[in-house]
């Protein structure tokens, strides 16, 4: 006897077969959606970028480093940092951080504080003495035409990171020692303001960047960790405004600094969990 013949199933029955069949498979771990996870629609963008700073450091002799380290700024020697990583962890601390008393509130009753104290322990630089010079005026503008001089510009032309990195990189490369000792220490700590401590969003480098370097001499006597909270506090507040009114708002002040105190925060935190264990 032969068998019945096989009806072939149509496209409607194999989809109510995989419904039924999913509706009573149990649900795993990455199929429930986290509703803890908080997502933007647009990332913002960081004027913080250790790397362009990364660059010129490599670009400094041994006696060039030893003389930044003499000037109590060794932290920035060690801060090795590529990239600022995660942009959604930086808008998470901005938007948590209240300008009027510069803590990041990260939840359960715990803040993190921004303070001189917290600046030194991270980025290692001087935290005592007189306030940074960092207002535009019209010695700083003329402080920025003498240095477009030195380093070969016009004073029409703009001076941009990309063209004192080529001039150090040439100089390295070819070993013409065309850049003095107090030009390169200048220009690293020019790189320093315009892209690590004190950022904006002009990709140029500002006649404060500048004017700050004009006396060498002068730099370790400035309370430079004041002027990175001060920095951060006026970014906090414009970015409590850029991001109620601009889709994809940028973010300034010493964005580096953030993320590093965080981890350094979560780190203590968890050592100490820890230890308690074993009291």
């Amino acid at each position: 006897m032969d068998p019945p013949p096989r009806h072939p199933v149509t496209k409607k029955q194999r989809t109510i077969k995989n419904v039924v069949v999913n509706a009573h498979r149990q649900p795993t771990l990455r199929q429930q959606p986290d509703k803890n996870v908080v997502k933007y629609p647009h990332a913002p963008t960081a004027r913080c970028v250790p790397a362009i700073f990364n660059a010129a450091f490599d670009h400094l002799t041994f006696y060039q480093r030893t003389r930044v380290q003499k000037m109590e700024c060794d932290g920035l020697l060690l801060l090795r940092a590529e990239r600022l990583g995660s942009r959604e962890l930086l808008k998470f601390l901005f938007d948590r951080l209240d300008p009027c008393n510069m803590v990041i509130n990260v939840g359960k009753g715990r803040g993190i504080h921004v303070t001189p104290f917290t600046v030194k322990q991270v980025l290692g630089i001087p935290d005592s003495g007189e306030d940074l010079p960092l207002r535009t005026n019209n010695e700083a503008c003329k402080a920025l035409s003498d240095f477009k001089a030195l380093v070969g510009l016009q004073d029409s032309e703009d001076a941009h990171t990309s063209y004192l990195l080529k001039i150090m990189e040439d100089d390295t490369k070819y070993n013409s020692r065309m850049i003095a000792d107090d030009l390169a220490i200048r220009i690293f700590f020019i790189f320093a303001s315009n892209k690590l401590l004190f950022p904006s969003t002009d990709n140029n480098i500002r006649a404060k960047d500048v004017y700050l370097t004009r006396d060498l001499s002068r730099l370790p006597g400035m309370n430079w960790c004041k002027a990175v909270v001060d920095e951060l506090r006026d970014a906090a507040r414009t970015w409590r405004f850029d991001r109620m009114k601009k889709v994809c708002p940028s973010i300034s002040g010493c964005a580096i600094f953030l993320i590093v105190s965080t981890l350094f925060s979560h780190a203590y935190t968890h050592a100490v969990k820890k230890l308690s264990y074993f009291v």
